[in-house]
């Protein structure tokens, strides 16, 4: 049952993905590429829907209130801004590479392959000793920005009708629909929707004996960790995910689910990249491995998951993720852009 529940919050939240074509990724980028600053309260309502059903549980004792760890602030900032970096260099995040792994684009397949071997390396192969040293410099106790969960969730409420309400006169001054709506369902309404998933993963994880929420990098690498059984493990975001269950069948879901609304809207088709594409996925994976297992988390763990339970080191990877997303849409988009105006 453990198994089955992670398989279907994973089939949910590919299906969402892959039918409102949201990538978080992408969205931050976008602040920057094409100057929508709205974008940022669409990432907020996901993080601040996920914080009230976050907190509600909390409240109810159905999930207990975080934990206190320790983090490097420069290994979070370096690793953080090196995914960011990575992400937007091989055309998405995790999560999208698992949602083109399910829709028959081989890029998701090489970014994928490129991210366990990498990944491995890292955390549990020669590189390990690199990643471990770095997360240990200079360390610092993590806790949540507010302690009370009542305050939290008030916040969270405050919070996320603002972001709202600023999508909601933004959409009102427009004459037509942006690229985001791609059904009848709104864009505001399916980050709501992603945020209440990711929330409700809590209660459901621990119900199960699973501490924490949604989680991409471990599960990932769980699958050659319960191959290869390393004696010491560096980095990831869940020490939970580290052999087979919950969050290696929540990933597997993810592929599953992509593919199931692939194949029903007559979507699915295998897409072979061009080689620079296939070269950049691959550098691009490299850096989100290397950046997400000394940083501790993903765009999901550490910017959606880890914000909404008001978390330090999440909140600081949130920010340099966003940096090196924009650094990369800079060097790649803008810089390019005005490379080929030069020419001509």
């Amino acid at each position: 049952m453990v198994i089955f529940s992670g398989f279907i919050i994973g089939t949910i939240l590919g299906y969402m993905l892959k039918r409102s074509r949201i990538c978080f990724m992408g969205t931050i980028r976008d602040v920057y590429l094409e100057k929508r600053s709205y974008n940022l309260a669409l990432v907020a309502l996901t993080i601040f829907s996920e914080a009230i059903v976050y907190n509600l549980s909390v409240i109810a004792g159905l999930v207990p209130d975080g934990f206190i760890s320790c983090f490097s602030p420069v290994a979070v900032s370096i690793g953080s801004l090196m995914f960011g970096f990575g992400a937007v260099m091989a055309g998405g995040c995790l999560t999208m590479t698992l949602v083109k792994m399910g829709d028959g684009r081989l890029t998701g397949l090489i970014s994928f392959t490129t991210f366990v071997i990498v990944g491995y390396f890292f955390s549990a192969g020669g590189g390990r000793f690199l990643a471990g040293k770095l997360r240990h410099t200079y360390e610092l106790f993590d806790s949540a920005l507010i302690a009370d969960s009542r305050i939290r969730l008030i916040l969270s409420a405050v919070a996320a009708l603002l972001a709202y309400t600023t999508i909601w006169q933004h959409n009102k001054k427009r004459k037509s629909r942006n690229n985001f709506y791609y059904s009848k369902v709104s864009a505001e309404i399916w980050f709501i929707l992603i945020g209440v998933l990711f929330g409700v993963t809590f209660p459901i994880s621990q119900h199960f004996g699973r501490a924490g929420g949604f989680a991409i990098t471990t599960p990932i690498l769980s699958y050659p960790y319960t191959l290869f059984r390393p004696e010491q493990i560096v980095g990831g975001c869940n020490i939970s995910d580290q052999r087979f269950g919950f969050g290696s069948m929540l990933v597997l879901g993810i592929v599953f689910g992509s593919f199931i609304t692939s194949v029903i809207s007559r979507e699915f088709n295998f897409v072979i990249p061009r080689r620079k594409q296939a070269v950049k996925t691959i550098i691009g994976s490299a850096m989100m491995a290397f950046g997400a297992i000394v940083a501790g988390g993903c765009m999901v763990s550490n910017g959606l998951v880890g914000t909404s339970q008001f978390y330090i080191r999440s909140w600081i990877g949130l920010i340099f993720i966003s940096m090196g997303g924009w650094l990369a849409a800079y060097i790649f988009f803008i810089e390019k852009n005005k490379t080929r105006q030069y020419r001509k």
